[in-house]
């Protein structure tokens, strides 16, 4: 390494990629699905309430709460087995 650093122009020292060094990004805890899928269902109720009454938006958010925890299911059952 010494020897690269007296002669620069003549050595091309080579840096690993730090990309592939690291291990694969993990999966969320299923823990953050769900309250990801709770807070939907929250906002789906709120807009679903007679004085609010955007029908909608509710069945977005409800849609949208159904999705995550179907998600959170995927990753306990991948936990497991």
């Amino acid at each position: 390494m010494e020897s690269c650093l007296l002669s620069l122009p003549t050595c091309v020292a080579r840096q690993p990629n730090p990309r592939l060094l690291l291990p694969p990004r993990p999966l969320p805890p299923p823990s953050i699905e769900y309250n990801v899928s709770y807070v939907y269902h929250a906002l789906w109720a709120y807009f679903d309430r007679d004085n609010v009454a955007l029908p909608g938006l509710a069945a977005f958010f409800k849609a949208g709460s159904v999705e995550e925890r179907e998600h959170a299911e995927l990753l306990m059952v991948g936990d497991r087995g």
